[in-house]
């Protein structure tokens, strides 16, 4: 499907605002729209509306997606303030969801807010799926909520390295995106008349969990299926009750009903958003005994992620980490997470190259692996005698204080 993206018109305004209720109808826990067309309608005319990143998406020769952004602020212990942008709504057709219309409004817009200069984005959206485009939870960063609350639907990325580096405190977006429901219902009626969504109650999911799982849901009062879009996989697993298998099934019966699945913690989309990886374009090569590996792109530059499910198999990231310490010549870790890593790909590098058959009968390349090899073995025993050292020289140390 070929996806066209520009910005709005004056003349689209009416058929966004179609759009907008179609895309949030039925959304979260409310049978209709929510005020989100009633929010794009008043976001134009007001200060904070930022027109140069407000696009349209066509296909099939009508619209069919929408995004819109505005100011905001991050206010600071010092009572600092810094602009950030905001974005939302995002509006996509219902029958045109899932079919890379979103994904390609937003890599369009927020390369074009980078261009412009912009430090950052920060938002609240669905948890498990703005991760894909690098938004991490803003947590990370320092940023709370107005009321200082931290949860995983507040995200942030910010639009160049370091940029929210020195950046911690209270998210304040407009005050327009606090709707007012009577306003909300008065503005609907200017559209034509809809039935109400039936939305898909959570006994639906909860009837199929273990009686802990219940209970931690019991306990937040969530009545729809749909408002698990407001929660992360990660903040499930917290809930007192849930285990993996929980999550495993719950991501089975949301499928079942059209909701996007929960992101476990080691996810490779979690660790890249984590690592500061903004638009990823990612493909997997492998998974071998719990280790995956992936091609990633972002901003013209390519790398490859390692994932390790398992504990054990993390140990890579220590060796990498102590062959740099030992000034060994590896790859280069760019960024790594608890359980994964990113290095250059080497088939895009001028550095590194994977080795080849013909590298058998070559024999400046296996003196250089020989090379190589006496090097790590010299520093490897430098290394262990200084860890034996350190290590006796604690246990004199304890002695010494017991004989005391």
């Amino acid at each position: 499907m070929n996806i066209k993206i520009r910005l709005e018109q004056p003349g689209d305004y009416r058929a966004v605002e179609e759009l907008t209720r179609e895309a949030f109808w039925g959304s979260m826990n409310y049978p209709t729209c929510d005020g989100e067309h009633l929010l794009v309608h008043k976001l134009r005319s007001l200060p904070s509306f930022v027109p140069e990143l407000d696009f349209v998406a066509e296909a099939d020769g009508k619209l069919v997606g929408h995004i819109i952004y505005s100011m905001a602020k991050v206010i600071t212990p010092d009572d600092r303030e810094v602009e950030v942008l905001n974005f939302g709504p995002i509006s996509v057709l219902p029958e045109y969801k899932r079919k890379g219309v979103g994904s390609a409004l937003l890599r369009h817009s927020i390369s074009e807010a980078k261009k412009l200069g912009y430090r950052a984005i920060i938002f609240y959206g669905h948890p498990d799926y703005y991760p894909r485009l690098g938004f991490n939870r803003a947590s990370a960063y320092g940023i709370t909520s107005e009321n200082g609350r931290s949860f995983d639907a507040l995200m942030a990325m910010p639009l160049y390295d370091g940029a929210l580096d020195d950046v911690t405190g209270r998210y304040i977006e407009d005050s327009a995106y606090n709707i007012d429901s009577k306003e909300a219902e008065e503005f609907d009626k200017g559209f034509p008349p809809k039935e109400p969504a039936v939305l898909p109650p959570i006994k639906l999911l909860t009837d199929k969990l273990t009686e802990n799982a219940k209970r931690a849901f019991d306990t937040r009062e969530i009545r729809y299926i749909s408002q698990l879009q407001g929660y992360s996989g990660v903040e499930i697993l917290s809930w007192d009750g849930i285990e993996e298998q929980d999550l495993a099934q719950i991501n089975h019966i949301l499928k079942e009903y059209g909701q996007p699945e929960k992101l476990f913690p080691a996810s490779h989309i979690l660790q890249l958003a984590k690592m500061g990886v903004r638009l990823p374009v990612v493909q997997k090569i492998r998974k071998k005994t719990g280790i995956s590996v992936y091609r990633v792109e972002s901003e013209s530059e390519h790398y490859v992620l390692k994932e390790f499910e398992n504990p054990e198999s993390r140990r890579e990231i220590k060796n990498y980490e102590m062959l740099a310490s030992l000034c060994i010549p590896t790859l280069q870790i760019l960024k790594n997470t608890e359980c994964a890593l990113l290095l250059p790909n080497m088939e895009n590098s001028s550095k590194y190259r994977l080795g080849c058959e013909a590298d058998l009968s070559d024999v400046q390349v296996a003196i250089s692996i020989a090379k190589w090899y006496k090097e790590l073995h010299i520093k490897g025993q430098m290394y262990i005698r200084r860890i034996t050292l350190c290590f006796m020289m604690k246990q004199i140390r304890l002695l010494c204080q017991i004989w005391i």
